[in-house]
């Protein structure tokens, strides 16, 4: 919640009114929010049902696609249990596949590291099976 928002709704805490109005200045009901949802999924060629949990799916799933720790999503979502996060953090298959290669750079870049000495040549006495990862050995 940036401090704006924050700072806007301390201030309509107390009141008995409500904050979201439509453009006619009446208040905004359960069933005028679900019919805005499905026009809105309807356009985006989605299934219209209505459900407005789905924000939250998209919240938790765009904040750990742009990078942000699961603990932090966690928090801003108001879950006591990562658990739960968990559940919301969907991730696209391109998402997925950057992690891999994000971590190939790592396992590449540690290889070449001073601090971990010269990058041994593979054992010639066992076949390596191309997709495994090279651990060290200790």
């Amino acid at each position: 919640m940036t401090a704006r928002l924050a700072a806007a709704l301390e201030a309509h805490r107390n009141l008995r009114t409500r904050i979201l109005l439509k453009d006619d200045g009446s208040g905004v009901d359960w069933h005028w929010a679900r019919e805005k949802m499905a026009t809105a999924q309807r356009r985006a060629v989605m299934v219209a049902d209505g459900k407005l949990h789905k924000l939250r799916h998209t919240f938790g799933a765009r904040l750990a696609m742009a990078g942000a720790p699961a603990k932090t999503i966690q928090e801003l979502m108001g879950h006591q249990d990562l658990q739960t996060t968990m559940r919301y953090l969907h991730l696209t298959p391109q998402h997925k596949e950057a992690a891999i290669r994000l971590h190939s750079s790592v396992e590449t870049s540690w290889r070449r590291s001073p601090l971990h000495g010269p990058t041994r040549k593979p054992d010639k006495r066992r076949p390596r099976n191309p997709d495994e990862i090279p651990r060290p050995r200790w």
